[in-house]
């Protein structure tokens, strides 16, 4: 998918916009009215948390005698094609765009006279919206950068391979002939008896559904397990830390040296096992872009070359932002609903 730049209405915009490289073939969303108003180039999306001026856009794209373009604004009202609701603490109506652009796909997105430096045209300052950034900051980082200011230096600035990263492609499905499946785990159980692994590791167990389907399917394996409990994840499937604990290592005593349980971070965990030691690792931890890059960049060395690193939840833009920025394309797979990506060490 192409590259969006979320245009907004801060001073040094001419200048954020020239440095872009080859920016007549990105998608371009202008921020609000006044940026609407000032930018003279394509608008294909215009993204304004004010209703009241909806209105006001229509004309102004109007009288350019432009029609192909989509509001995108917080609630269904007048004027709105697109919307992206309201989810507080506020970071202005360039982070409405930036949600709903990654809600369309996009994966590659960048901010151009939108530093969150000095005051918005209603006269309030802009430092007020820097909070809904940061709060927001695991669902943006690795996948929205920006030009100037504030924002990047919170966000990072686009790189040329980071913007030409956006159009590579993914190959679909690594074993073809596996049509059937409907679980993640039922897909690693078919790599693993096509390829003979007998050792992995799994990062993120939960309740240990993948982990004790792959045990008791394939009773040549061998298996770490990493999980540091954390209690604080907000996800409703996480909420019940304490008991997973108990079942998971309840269960693990009907396995004995089969299985190694490492209560401790990913990270942790990597300095305890050797290089070339894994025929594949399953990555399915913390899901923010930050958080997969380092599971992917730590746990690569640990795999033997001709093995496997797998990870789950493809489908969220963290993820698969993460994983194109580390190694590149990767192969995908749907699972049931459960979207899978792998990829082989050379």
């Amino acid at each position: 998918m192409k590259t969006l730049v979320i245009i907004g209405s801060a001073p040094c915009v001419s200048d954020d916009l020239a440095r872009i490289p080859d920016i007549e073939s990105c998608d371009h969303m202008a921020v609000g009215l006044s940026s609407t108003d000032k930018y003279s180039g394509r608008i294909d999306y215009i993204a304004n948390n004010h209703p009241e001026n909806n209105i006001k856009i229509r004309e102004i794209m109007k009288q350019r005698g432009s029609s192909d373009y989509k509001i995108i604004g917080p609630a269904q009202t007048e004027g709105v094609d697109i919307v992206e609701p309201y989810r507080p603490p506020t970071g202005s109506s360039s982070i409405t765009g930036a949600f709903a652009a990654i809600r369309m796909g996009y994966r590659k997105i960048i901010l151009a006279g939108c530093p969150l430096i000095g005051n918005a045209p209603a006269g309030n300052t802009y430092e007020e919206f820097r909070q809904g950034w940061d709060h927001h900051k695991l669902e943006l980082i690795g996948i929205v950068k920006s030009m100037s200011g504030w924002t990047r230096e919170f966000l990072g600035e686009p790189t040329p391979s980071w913007i030409s990263s956006a159009n590579r492609y993914h190959i679909k499905n690594n074993i073809p002939e596996v049509r059937h499946t409907l679980t993640r785990w039922d897909y690693i159980i078919a790599l693993a008896n096509k390829y003979e692994w007998k050792t992995g590791a799994e990062l993120g167990i939960w309740y240990g559904k993948t982990l004790f389907n792959l045990l008791d399917r394939l009773p040549d394996l061998h298996m770490t397990a990493v999980d540091a409990w954390v209690k604080e994840i907000t996800s409703p499937h996480h909420q019940n830390a304490d008991e997973n604990y108990r079942t998971v290592h309840k269960r693990l005593q009907y396995y004995g040296n089969r299985v190694s349980m490492l209560d401790m971070t990913t990270l942790e965990a990597s300095r305890l096992v050797a290089d070339s030691s894994l025929d594949f690792v399953f990555i399915d931890a913390a899901h923010d872009y930050n958080s997969v890059a380092e599971d992917i960049r730590m746990w690569h060395s640990k795999v033997n070359p001709g093995g496997f690193l797998i990870g789950h939840d493809q489908d969220w833009p963290t993820v698969d932002a993460a994983v194109l920025d580390t190694i590149g394309p990767a192969y995908i797979y749907n699972a049931g609903g459960d979207f899978m990506w792998d990829w082989r060490k050379p």
